[in-house]
C-alpha cells in the first residue's frame, strides 16, 4: 500500500512540473458525473469526470472521451491541450463521493510562433527557425560560414582567409602557420613571405635582396667578362666580348673591319666592305647625285667648262636670242624691226631674208 502511495506522489510530482512548464493551465476537481466548461487561450473546454474508481479515472472533454487514467497519467485532447490526473478520491461506502483533482493543460506547440521549452530548431524549425547566416547543427543554431568569407569561424580552416583552426593567422610570416595551415619552420627558421628559410647573412652562398656584389661580393660575385661597378654588375670594354653597345667604341674587344658599320678611323680605302665609297670629281666614275661634268658629261648642245655646263653655240634655237633676233647656224642674227609685217612670224622673215641674198 505504501509503495502505491509512493508510485502516486512520484507521478503527480511529475504532473505538477508539466504543468508549470505549460504555457496556461486549469486545475479543478469535480465530483462524478460533475459538468464544468473552462476557458484556455480563448478556447472553451467542457469536462465531465464520467467514470471514478479506486484508482482510475475518465474523463469527458467536448465530447471526447478519454482511457482510464491513474494518478499522474495525461492524456492529449488536441495537438495542444492535454488532460491529467492529479488526484482520485474515491468514497468505498454506500453513498460515498467519488471525485478527482486533474488539470487541463496548454502546452507547447510547433507552429503556434513560440519557440518552447523542448523545441529547438531541429524538431520545430516552424518556431525555432535559424536567422540568416546560421544553420541548425545539433539541435543548436550555429553561424555558418565558408572558405572566402574574409572571416575566420570556430574551427574553420581556410588558408584564403589566413584562418586555421579558428584562428587568424598570418600565413606570410608566422613560424607556426608558415605558407599553410599546420607548417611550422624549423629551429632557426623564419617564416619569409610564407617560406621556412634561415636568416639572411652575407656568407650564406645566396645573393639575397638586400646584397650586391659591392656590399656582398662573396654571395654576389659577378660573372665572367663583368666588373662590380657602382653595386651592379656590368661589362667593360677589354674584357674579350665585343658587346653591342661597344662596336666602334672598342678596339680591344670589336674587329671593326667587318662589322657592318663604318667606326672609328674606318674609310673606303682601308675598309671597303663596311665604308661606302667617296664621290670623287674627276675620278672618271659618275656615281648618283654626282654633280660633276667632267665625270657625268653635259646635256646636248652644251659643254663642260670648268666643271660647269655651258651652251656649247652662242644659240640653239631662237629663244636663246634677244627680241630681235633669230638663231641661224647656232648664231644669233639682228632682223631690222621693220621688215617683220604684222602677222607675219620670225621664221617667214627669216626665209624671205635668206632668199634675198641670191637675188643680189
Amino acid at each position: 500500500m505504501k509503495i502505491k502511495i509512493y508510485i502516486s506522489l512520484i507521478l503527480v510530482f511529475i504532473l505538477n512540473f508539466f504543468i508549470v512548464n505549460a504555457i496556461d493551465s486549469v486545475t479543478d476537481a469535480l465530483i462524478e458525473g460533475q459538468t464544468k466548461t473552462y476557458t484556455i487561450d480563448g478556447k472553451t473546454y467542457e469536462v465531465t469526470p464520467n467514470f471514478i474508481d479506486s484508482d482510475e479515472a475518465q474523463y469527458i472533454v467536448n465530447g471526447r472521451v478519454t482511457k482510464k487514467l491513474k494518478a499522474g497519467d495525461t492524456y492529449n485532447i488536441s495537438e495542444d491541450i492535454v488532460i491529467g490526473v492529479i488526484n482520485i478520491l474515491y468514497q468505498d461506502y454506500a453513498g460515498g463521493i467519488h471525485s478527482t483533482t486533474f488539470a487541463l493543460t496548454q502546452i507547447e506547440r510547433c507552429g503556434n510562433s513560440i519557440c518552447g521549452e523542448g523545441e529547438t530548431c531541429s524538431s520545430c524549425q516552424q518556431d525555432c527557425g535559424c536567422v540568416s547566416g546560421y544553420a541548425c547543427q545539433s539541435e543548436q543554431c550555429i553561424q555558418v560560414v565558408f572558405c572566402g568569407d574574409n572571416k575566420c569561424g570556430p574551427e574553420e580552416t581556410c588558408e584564403k582567409d589566413n584562418c586555421c583552426y579558428g584562428r587568424t593567422v598570418d600565413l606570410n610570416s608566422d613560424r607556426y602557420y608558415c605558407g599553410s595551415c599546420g607548417n611550422v619552420c624549423i629551429t632557426n627558421q623564419d617564416c619569409i613571405s610564407g617560406i621556412c628559410k634561415f636568416p639572411e647573412y652575407c656568407g650564406d652562398d645566396a645573393c639575397n635582396s638586400n646584397e650586391n656584389c659591392g656590399t656582398c661580393a662573396e654571395d654576389c660575385a659577378c660573372a665572367k667578362n663583368t666588373r662590380c661597378e657602382l653595386n651592379k654588375c656590368v661589362t667593360y670594354c677589354g674584357n674579350g666580348i665585343c658587346e653591342s653597345n661597344e662596336k666602334g667604341i672598342c678596339k680591344a674587344d670589336c674587329k671593326w673591319c667587318g662589322d657592318s658599320s663604318c667606326n672609328g678611323n674606318e674609310d673606303y680605302k682601308k675598309c671597303p666592305q663596311d665604308c661606302e665609297r667617296p664621290i670623287i670629281c674627276s675620278d672618271k666614275i659618275c656615281d648618283n647625285n654626282e654633280n660633276c661634268c667632267i665625270d657625268c658629261g653635259c646635256d646636248i648642245g652644251y659643254e663642260c667648262i670648268s666643271n660647269s655646263c655651258v651652251l656649247a653655240y652662242e644659240c640653239i634655237s631662237n629663244s636663246d636670242c634677244g627680241g630681235n633676233e633669230v638663231c641661224i647656224n647656232n648664231k644669233c642674227v639682228l632682223v631690222a624691226q621693220n621688215t617683220i609685217k604684222e602677222g607675219q612670224n620670225v621664221l617667214q622673215v627669216v626665209i624671205k631674208w635668206f632668199f634675198g641674198l641670191f637675188r643680189r
